[in-house]
């Protein structure tokens, strides 16, 4: 009976293990995809930014967060749909080309402009958080990403 007693107390303990070892494994793997992601669409969206000769913001959950011109007539927007965040361009004389940029359960966007010169994009990705950083921020907390942009000027150029 005691050898019984103590191997179920070892199994239990071991299905403990190894049950947070895979929710670990699954909270890391959603973290770095998040990153991921977020990093994939940085690149475009600050080359549009700096490439941007016209800008058009919308608060209007309907609109697009964004319609930018360039200098070679390229019309782009990122729009929000229900399947995640959009980037659409049109060259002149060509068919649109539409681009799915981010995809992550329960993310919000927003684009923030920052007044004065240099003009300043930053496009806030908030996204739920599913597991604490620091002990004082409760679990599902959301976590905030910035992408800045300076509108019409590369970031290389001074």
């Amino acid at each position: 009976l005691v050898t019984i007693a103590v191997m179920a107390t070892m199994t239990g303990i071991a299905v403990k293990i190894l049950t947070t070892l895979l929710r670990s494994e699954r909270l890391g793997i959603e973290h770095v995809t998040r990153l991921a992601t977020v990093s994939r669409l940085s690149r475009p969206f600050r080359a549009d930014i700096h490439a941007a000769t016209d800008l058009k913001l919308s608060a209007d959950k309907q609109q697009p967060l964004v319609r930018i011109t360039t200098a070679d007539q390229r019309q782009i927007q990122y729009e929000i749909q229900p399947q995640g965040l959009f980037r659409t361009e049109q060259r002149p004389a060509q068919p649109l080309a539409a681009k799915d940029l981010l995809r992550l359960q329960g993310t919000r966007w927003r684009i923030v402009e920052s007044p004065g010169p240099p003009r300043l994009l930053t496009l806030v990705i908030e996204t739920p958080d599913s597991f604490a950083v620091e002990r004082q921020q409760p679990t599902g907390a959301a976590r905030e990403m910035h992408i800045e942009a300076i509108v019409g000027r590369d970031y290389r150029d001074h």
